[in-house]
């Protein structure tokens, strides 16, 4: 890995280089992606990256303020976590979005280019202030606005799987982890503050009723791969796929997830606004020994403080 220097806004600018493009197959008259199977067409967003090593360690300055780890719920798989010295926002790619403080720097981090986990709405977000930045899985790249593009470019970070860089806030650090998807783009598992934070964007166990029994083990087998990367680990904050098109199998990202990791809170996301498929994980077999580490999310906009 290259280490190279350089200026950004006027501040110090330390750059990891490091290093493709596809666009989502979509159900004719919507936006919802679909995963092509042998046995039907699925409609699924999930994730597998590749990505194009870009610069970036960054440092800013800006006004600290003491804040307990606030967690909102926005829509599907996009949530906004402030810590005490920056945001951060996943796969935003519609909803009501909390008041983020001016001071502290947004970080907005896009898991894959399907539709309903990215939008370019999330640029508009960097014409209000600043102190926005953008790490988004490298097939993103071809599909963010030319006018973005250009007066971003030192804001924005394309990422493949397998990355691992630091961006510096202030005294303290943001290192970003990316792994495989099963589907497209990257998860993420970021560590800031002494805070450990995995969001899977589309990395899940996508078992089908009905799919070939080959295609389906092959997919059970390629998620437990990705999974053992993360064996000893324990995330405060895991936001994982609970999908109810799975049907019976909707639990298997969440039960892989936990029998190699931990986590202290576990955050359903993925599910379609569905959400009763919420107390189905909780009172399912699987969840023995870390259903009440589940959270049960209600409605849109609702808060998790701790």
């Amino acid at each position: 890995m290259r280490i190279s220097r350089g200026l950004l806004f006027g501040r110090p600018l330390f750059c990891v280089i490091g290093n493709s493009l596809e666009f989502p197959i979509t159900q004719k008259g919507t936006n919802v992606p679909m995963m092509r199977t042998r046995a039907k067409q699925k409609h699924v967003a999930s994730d597998r990256a590749r990505r194009e090593n870009v610069p970036r360690h960054i440092l800013f300055h800006y006004r600290r303020e003491l804040i307990r780890l606030k967690i909102t719920y926005i829509h599907h798989s996009s949530f906004s976590v402030e810590l005490e010295n920056a945001v951060i926002l996943f796969d935003y790619f519609k909803g009501t979005l909390p008041e983020f403080p001016a001071g502290k720097p947004l970080f907005i981090f896009a898991s894959h280019f399907h539709a309903d986990h990215y939008a370019p709405v999330i640029f508009q977000l960097g014409e209000k202030r600043e102190n926005v930045f953008y790490i988004l899985s490298k097939e993103i790249g071809k599909k963010i606005p030319e006018e973005y593009r250009k007066r971003y470019k030192d804001r924005i970070r394309l990422v493949k799987a397998g990355e691992r860089f630091c961006l510096n806030i202030s005294e303290e650090s943001l290192i970003v982890e990316t792994f495989h998807s099963t589907d497209e783009g990257v998860a993420f598992w970021l560590s800031c503050e002494g805070k450990e934070i995995y969001h899977a964007g589309d990395l899940n166990n996508w078992w089908w009723e009905g799919e070939d029994m080959a295609w389906n083990r092959n997919m059970a087998a390629s998620y437990k791969q990705e999974m053992k990367k993360l064996s000893g680990r324990t995330a405060d904050l895991a936001f994982i796929p609970v999908d109810p098109r799975q049907e019976q199998w909707f639990y298997l990202g969440a039960a892989g997830f936990m029998e190699q990791a931990d986590a202290k809170w576990i955050f359903p996301m993925h599910f379609w606004e569905d959400y009763t498929i919420i107390p189905k994980l909780i009172e399912h077999p699987s969840s023995e020994g870390w259903r009440d580490r589940i959270v049960e999310i209600h409605k849109e906009g609702e808060e998790f403080i701790r």
